[in-house]
Formats: C-alpha cells, structure tokens, sequence
C-alpha cells in the first residue's frame, strides 16, 4: 500500500532535516540544538510550513542580536541543505513506488509554479503524492465495492475507466 510508505517516507525527511537543522544550529552557538532539532522535525513534517518555519526565526534572532554572518550562514544553510533534503530524501524512499511518468511529475510541477508561484513547486509535489494516494483508495473502495455486489458490473467498468 502506498500510503504508510508516504507517511515513512515523511517522518524520514523530516528527521534528516532535524539532524540537518541541528548541525547548523550546533554551528552558529545556539544552546537549545535538541530542541530546535525537535521542533524542526516536528514542522518538517507540516505541508507548506517545513523546516524553514525554525531556522528562518533563528536566522532572524542571530541578525537581530548582532550576529549578521552567522545569520546568513544559517540562511543559506537552511536553504540549501536543511529545506532541500525533503527532495532528495522522500524520492529516495519512495522509489519505484508510484506510476507516474516523470514527464507529467515535471509538467505537474511547472503547472503548479504557473498557478501558484514559487509556492507551487512544494503544492506539485505534495498534490502528486496526495492524489496518488485518493486514487488508489478510490480504486480499492470500488473494487471492494464490486466484489459485496453493491455495483454491477457495468457500473464498476465505468467508474473505473473514469478513475484511471
């Protein structure tokens, strides 16, 4: 089934990133590292929050105290390594697991830059796995459906056509 390997391949990402996030918190002297590596887990794992919801505050706090180099390591750090492990780390996981065809993942992804912005790039790919999963539930709820014959076959044959 898909979607527990979804949810393993989410709380992955997300402890990568806490790991991640903590070396660079560890880096520029912050004393609560567990804490902001748990609590950068814990975002990471949030749709259109993620990681960057601590360490863009503590790349704020680092500046607003007089630290501007350290505020920009981290910025950058964060930016390049701790947000972007998410794509590297679910695709590793998920390999092999889902049917789409990388084109449409690619259009999915410039579709969704066009509709919503730069936003659009995490909204794709977040959508693509969300709605391979509403696709294969569907499928099984009908097939479950089909076979207690509560539809008949012509119903199902079509429902499916649809689904696909």
């Amino acid at each position: 089934m898909y979607m527990p390997l979804l949810v393993v391949a989410t709380v992955a990402s997300a402890v990568v990133q806490g790991f991640l996030a903590a070396a660079g918190f560890w880096f520029v002297g912050f004393d609560s590292v567990f804490l902001l590596m748990l609590l950068t887990m814990l975002l990471a794992m949030i749709p259109f929050v993620g990681a960057a919801a601590v360490w863009v505050p503590a790349s704020l706090w680092l500046l607003a105290t007089g630290r501007p180099g350290a505020a920009a390591g981290l910025a950058v750090y964060g930016a390049a390594i701790v947000s972007t492990a998410d794509n590297v780390i679910k695709p590793l996981v998920l390999r092999g697991q889902s049917n789409l065809h990388p084109l449409l993942a690619l259009l999915s992804v410039l579709g969704g830059v066009k509709a919503l912005g730069p936003i659009g790039i995490a909204s794709s790919h977040r959508g693509r796995g969300l709605g391979h999963v509403l696709l294969a539930r569907s499928l099984e709820i009908l097939k479950e459906r089909y076979a207690r014959g509560e539809i008949d076959k012509e119903t199902f044959e079509r429902m499916k056509r649809e689904l696909a």
